[in-house]
């Protein structure tokens, strides 16, 4: 989403990733422009864990040039698919007479996933949710 919303924008995306990621999703954000960077897995204490060297890019800006989204820890993200994707999805289902038994979906940091599943899950506990990833 940050990759298209770059695009759209037309500002820079610095994506940093694990560099045992999947090469297709970092060729597609490299398709959309993206400055990719991938960096070898360590532990989030690290200083040179993905997210820590992403926040570190983040607060080096002096003229405010430079945005850390956050998205593991921003609860917008979670929230903005709670609120906003999970009912669009719960009122299509039911406009078009259509019961939903599972939510699949690919995930990033997991705040689409967990927020649709857990307004979906509200409104009908036998949904089923599932993590695909390429």
């Amino acid at each position: 989403a940050l990759a298209l919303q770059s695009r759209a924008k037309g500002c820079k995306c610095s994506i940093f990733m694990p560099d045992d990621t999947s090469f297709e999703k970092s060729n597609t954000l490299l398709q959309l422009g993206c400055d990719v960077k991938r960096v070898p897995p360590v532990s989030i204490v690290n200083p040179a864990h993905f997210v820590n060297q992403a926040k570190r890019l983040g607060t080096q800006s002096n003229n405010g040039d430079i945005f850390f989204s956050d998205q593991f820890e921003n609860l917008a993200n979670y929230r903005a698919h709670y609120f906003e994707t999970g009912p669009e999805i719960w009122r299509q289902a039911k406009e078009a007479n259509l019961k939903i038994n599972a939510v699949v979906m690919g995930a990033g940091t997991g705040g689409t996933l967990s927020g649709v599943t857990n307004y979906l899950k509200e409104k009908d506990s036998s949904i089923k949710s599932f993590l695909i990833d390429p």
